[in-house]
C-alpha cells in the first residue's frame, strides 16, 4: 500500500504550484483542440490524493475539473462531448470524493485503489477515447517505463504528463550498487519531500522496469569512479528515461522542477505525445512555467542571460545552431521543425524565438519557404508563420538553401 503523506497536503508548496499550473495550463488548449473531433476523451489522474490542500487552495484533480468544466460550458447536453474523467487514489478517496462535488455532472469516477491495479482496466473501457493521463505517484516504485510504452500502441490519441522523481532513482540505484552517495544535499532534498515515498527499493530488476533499461548501471559507476558529479548522473538518467518512453511517443519533453534555494533538481515533469501541435503546446507552457518558477526561486532578481529549463545560461548563437539542423534539404511542415527541435534539443527557449530566428534565416535566404495560401485575400504575397487546418486552413513548409 502507498505511504500516506498527510503532511504533504497541510500546505501548497512553490513547487507544487509549478507542477500543477503545468497541468491546468497546458489542458485548456488540449482540450480546444480535441473537444470538436466527436470522439470521447479520458481524463486520468492516477495519484490525485485529497484534491484540495488544507489552506484551501487547490489540487490537480480540482484544477483539471474547473479547466474541463470552463472549457465545455458553451456546450448543450446534446453537443457536449463525452468525457470520463477518473481520480485514483488508495488513501484519500473518501476527502477526494467530496472535494470533486461539484462536478458530478461529468462523468466521474473516484476509485479507492492503487494506479498498478486499476489502470488497464481504465484503458480498456475507453479504447475509443483521446487519453491523458497525469501520473504524479509518491516515489518511482509505480513507474514502468516500457508499460507508458505499451499505452501508445493501443490509443490514436494519448498523452502522458509523468512525474520522475530522478533523484529518488539515483539514491535507490546507489543503494543497490552498494556505491556511497557522496552528496548529502541529495538525501536533505528527498527527506524533506513529504510526497516522496522513501522505502527503499533493493532490485536491480525493479529500478530497470522503472527506467526501462539497465544503463543506469554505468552511470552509477562513473559517479562512483568520480568520472560525473551527482547533478550530471540525474541528468543522465533523466535522459534514459524519456529516450525509453521515444519508443511509443515521438515527442518527449521534461523540465526540472527545483527548491528555492537552489539544492538540486525535486523532481521532473516528463511529457509524452505523437502530436506535433501538443508537443510545442507543452514546450512553450515549460518555458513560461520555468521563467516563472525561477524568478519565484531567485525573488524577482533580473539577469543578463536568458535561461533554458534546465536553468542553463544560452546565447541566441547556439540556438540558430541548433534550430537550422532541424531544417532539411527537402520541404518539412513548419510544425514538424518546431516538435523535433524541442524533444531533439530540450526546451531552450519557446517557439516565438525560433519563429524569430526562422524570420531571419528566410530574408538572408538561408531557407525556403512556401505558404498556402501564398497570397492574402488583397493579392499580397502570404508572410504568416503558423499552420492551421480546418476551414482556415494555412501551411508552411521548409527547406535550405536558396530559392
Amino acid at each position: 500500500m502507498s505511504k500516506r503523506n498527510d503532511d504533504f497536503f497541510v500546505k501548497k508548496k512553490i513547487w507544487s504550484e509549478t507542477k500543477d499550473a503545468l497541468l491546468g495550463c497546458y489542458l485548456k488548449p488540449y482540450l480546444e483542440k480535441i473537444k470538436y473531433r466527436k470522439k470521447p476523451i479520458c481524463y486520468i489522474d492516477a495519484f490525485a490524493g485529497k484534491g484540495k490542500f488544507d489552506d484551501g487552495k487547490d489540487g490537480s484533480p480540482r484544477i483539471a475539473m474547473k479547466t474541463i468544466d470552463e472549457s465545455f460550458e458553451h456546450f448543450n447536453t446534446i453537443t457536449k462531448p463525452i468525457i470520463n474523467c477518473y481520480f485514483i487514489d488508495v488513501n484519500y478517496a473518501k476527502d477526494l470524493k467530496n472535494n470533486l462535488i461539484d462536478y458530478e455532472k461529468y462523468n466521474l469516477h473516484v476509485i479507492n485503489g492503487t494506479f498498478e491495479e486499476n489502470i488497464q482496466n481504465i484503458l480498456f473501457k475507453n479504447k475509443e477515447s483521446s487519453v491523458f493521463l497525469y501520473i504524479d505517484p509518491y516515489g518511482i516504485k509505480a513507474l514502468n517505463a516500457k508499460d507508458f510504452v505499451n499505452y501508445a500502441n493501443y490509443f490514436k490519441s494519448i498523452e502522458l504528463l509523468i512525474n520522475f522523481n530522478s533523484y529518488g532513482f539515483f539514491r535507490d540505484a546507489c543503494r543497490v550498487l552498494n556505491v556511497k552517495l557522496k552528496d548529502n544535499a541529495i538525501n536533505h532534498i528527498l527527506n524533506i519531500l513529504e510526497e516522496y515515498d522513501t522505502t527503499p527499493i533493493d532490485s536491480k530488476d525493479t529500478l530497470t522496469n522503472i527506467i526501462g533499461c539497465n544503463q543506469w548501471v554505468d552511470i552509477v559507476l562513473k559517479y562512483k569512479e568520480n568520472k560525473i558529479s551527482a547533478g550530471e548522473a540525474e541528468r543522465n538518467i533523466a535522459e534514459l528515461f524519456c529516450n525509453t518512453l521515444k519508443n511509443g511517443y515521438k515527442y518527449v519533453l521534461n523540465m526540472p522542477i527545483r527548491r528555492k534555494d537552489e539544492e538540486g533538481t525535486k523532481y521532473r515533469l516528463v511529457h509524452c505525445c505523437n502530436h506535433t501541435d501538443g508537443c510545442i503546446l507543452m514546450a512553450n507552457n515549460m518555458y513560461k512555467r520555468s521563467l516563472e518558477h525561477r524568478n519565484v526561486r531567485h525573488g524577482g532578481q533580473m539577469s543578463f542571460f536568458e535561461f533554458t529549463v534546465e536553468d542553463i545560461a544560452i546565447d541566441d548563437k547556439e540556438i540558430k545552431e541548433k534550430i537550422i539542423k532541424e531544417i532539411p534539404d527537402g520541404f518539412i511542415h513548419l510544425k514538424n521543425i518546431l516538435a523535433n527541435f524541442f524533444t531533439n534539443n530540450g526546451v531552450l527557449c519557446d517557439e516565438k524565438k525560433l519563429i524569430l530566428f526562422l524570420k531571419e534565416f528566410e530574408t538572408n535566404g538561408d531557407i525556403v519557404v512556401v505558404r498556402e495560401p501564398a497570397f492574402t485575400e488583397k493579392g499580397k504575397r502570404s508572410n504568416f508563420w503558423s499552420e492551421k487546418s480546418g476551414k482556415e486552413k494555412q501551411t508552411v513548409q521548409v527547406k535550405r538553401g536558396m530559392a
